[in-house]
C-alpha cells in the first residue's frame, strides 16, 4: 500500500501549518524552513495511506550537525499534536538522548508557543470559515 500525498481539505497540510506559526525571533516560521526541509516534512507529516490515516508513525533522517535536527523535530511533534484532529484525541512524545537535549526540545516549544499570536488550531479554523464563505472565526 503506497501513501498518497494529502487529499483531504480538511486536514491541514504540514506547510499550511508551518505558515501560520513565527519562529523565535518573531518572523514567520515558513521562511525559516529551506526547500529540503520542507519536503522532509510534507513527505513524513502529509502523506497518507489509503484508509486516510498518516502513512508513518517513524521517520528517520540523518543530517551533520547543528542543521536543524531538534527544531524540525519539535515542529515536527508540534503538527502531529495540534495540526489536525484525531478520533481519540491526539497524543505524542518527543524522545531526547539525554536530559540536556531534553530540556533544550522543551525551552523550544515554549518559545514558539509564546511567540505565535494565535494557537494554530484557532488558526485553521479561521481558514476553514474564510473558504467556506462564512467569514472569520469568532
Amino acid at each position: 500500500m503506497s501513501p498518497l500525498l494529502l487529499r483531504d481539505r480538511t486536514r491541514l497540510s504540514s506547510t499550511e501549518f508551518f505558515s501560520g506559526l513565527q519562529w523565535i525571533n518573531g518572523t514567520p516560521l515558513i521562511r525559516h524552513l529551506e526547500p529540503y526541509r520542507q519536503r522532509l516534512f510534507e513527505a513524513a507529516l502529509d502523506a497518507l495511506g489509503s484508509d486516510g490515516r498518516p502513512a508513518y508513525n517513524l521517520v528517520l533522517t540523518g543530517r551533520a550537525k547543528k542543521n536543524w535536527k531538534s527544531a524540525d523535530l519539535v515542529l515536527a511533534s508540534l503538527f502531529a499534536l495540534v495540526a489536525n484532529d484525531s478520533p481519540g484525541g491526539n497524543q505524542c512524545y518527543l524522545l531526547a538522548n539525554d536530559e540536556g537535549q531534553a530540556a533544550d526540545d522543551l525551552s523550544l516549544v515554549k518559545k514558539l508557543i509564546a511567540v505565535t499570536h494565535c494557537s494554530p488550531t484557532v488558526s485553521r479554523s479561521s481558514r476553514r470559515s474564510s473558504s467556506a464563505g462564512t467569514g472569520a472565526a469568532s
